[in-house]
């Protein structure tokens, strides 16, 4: 009895032991989680400043554990003492990080910046012993600060805020808008194919009926008749190679025998019929895609991307190139459902989880900004959102996503001094 209490105590012992360098691996993510209530410390002209410093946190953890393989300050500053450029990765990074997520905009508000206070001591932990790379990381995260200073000098003093926004109401029924979604969810996760692609279909053109009466958009359904030819186009391909009509997405995913030409051309149908039903920018302009943005990112994500994986791998250089030109464009004029559509879909054409909540937070966040929620919650949501985008798109596009994070960033923190400007507080 009693060597058996040992044994136990000894297993749990063990067991504690191996949880605790998995923790301590992770440090300064759970260090980073106070950086939640930043939009909450903040004023509320403040608020973009604090969704900025949310993405660049985001960025700048991804980073770290992507070129590391560690978030541990203590194993942070051992690597980087081994090289010259270990040295200089680890200080630009942490420096960037201190710089983008800890400091707040205005040092005379420390208070405000309290939240951050216990990943500063981290990360200066792991980057004040190399003080040369820690000063260029430091000029580096505080790019966004600059530049957002520097736009709002010319954004118009009607520019809506990224996370407000004024309601655009739509006509018809909404409880068939939500039957259609939830069909073509469904059969998208266990039934036909033919039944996903028709039920997306008949969402896209009973959205365009209920369309607001805007003189600007056309009214000549361009988009949906596109789409609805790219949806064709791809179910009669993923049907002539899996050789039966009653075959799920799944089904085809792993039975169908895919050769990689056809997984190229699937791959652009899928991406085709995305875009044109999510209207990113410039499409934004032609209709209203709140509804369906959810739903192409449920059914891009866990149906059509692992249809043609490697097809979609083979397109995502020249995709994600021209979806984060078309998000941070969206953004600069303003126009942020474009932007929203645009990043769900720089997530939802990635595998894994975390692209998937992404995805679907971020098609959720033109329903999202009309919804009479307190500013801070959703910019908050809008931080942690766009984080995740940039965590899954730093993977493979590191480049595309240090633009994308020091441009959502800077547009942020634009929309703080336009909104101080139009209430004459002067931030600038």
């Amino acid at each position: 009895m009693g060597e058996s209490i040992i044994r136990n105590h000894g297993w749990c012992m063990r067991a504690r032991g191996a949880r605790l360098p998995a923790t301590m691996s992770s440090l300064l993510l759970w260090l980073a989680l106070p950086l939640l209530l930043t939009p909450w410390f903040a004023g509320e002209d403040r608020i973009g400043a604090a969704t900025g410093r949310l993405v660049m946190a985001g960025l700048g953890l991804a980073a770290l554990h992507q070129g590391a393989g560690t978030l541990d300050p203590g194993e942070l500053r051992t690597i980087a003492d081994q090289s010259l450029h270990d040295a200089w990765f680890v200080g630009i990074t942490t420096g960037a990080l201190i710089a983008g997520a800890c400091l707040p905009p205005d040092i005379r508000n420390w208070r405000k910046g309290l939240p951050a206070l216990p990943l500063l001591i981290a990360l200066l932990v792991a980057g004040l012993p190399h003080l040369a790379p820690l000063a260029i990381g430091l000029c580096i995260g505080g790019i966004p600060t600059l530049l957002g200073r520097v736009t709002a000098r010319t954004a118009s003093s009607t520019s809506a805020s990224p996370v407000t926004g004024d309601a655009e109401p739509a006509a018809g029924n909404g409880l068939a808008s939500l039957a259609l979604a939830s069909v073509t969810v469904a059969a998208a996760l266990v039934g036909p194919a033919v039944l996903c692609m028709l039920a997306l279909g008949a969402l896209v053109w009973h959205e365009w009926s209920r369309r607001p009466n805007v003189a600007s958009r056309p009214r000549v359904p361009v988009l949906p008749v596109t789409a609805t030819l790219l949806l064709i186009g791809w179910t009669w391909l993923a049907l002539t190679i899996a050789g039966s009509p009653l075959l799920s997405l799944c089904a085809i995913a792993n039975d169908a025998p895919i050769s990689p030409a056809a997984a190229q051309g699937l791959a652009l149908l899928a991406i085709g019929w995305a875009i044109g039903i999510a209207a990113p920018w410039p499409l934004d302009g032609l209709t209203r895609a709140t509804v369906q943005l959810p739903v192409v990112a449920i059914v891009l994500h866990l149906a059509g991307v692992p249809v043609a994986a490697d097809g979609i791998a083979h397109w995502q250089p020249v995709v994600s190139t021209g979806l984060v030109v078309g998000a941070l464009a969206a953004g600069a004029s303003d126009r942020w459902d474009g932007a929203a559509a645009a990043t769900m879909l720089l997530a939802a054409t990635r595998g894994g989880a975390i692209a998937f909540i992404g995805a679907v937070v971020m098609a959720m966040a033109p329903s999202i900004r009309r919804l009479h929620l307190p500013a801070k919650l959703r910019g908050a949501l809008a931080g942690v959102a766009v984080a995740l985008v940039i965590v899954v798109l730093l993977r493979d596009q590191v480049l595309l996503s240090v633009i994308l994070a020091v441009g959502v960033a800077s547009l942020a923190i634009r929309a703080d001094h336009v909104v101080a400007r139009v209430s004459g507080r002067g931030h600038l």
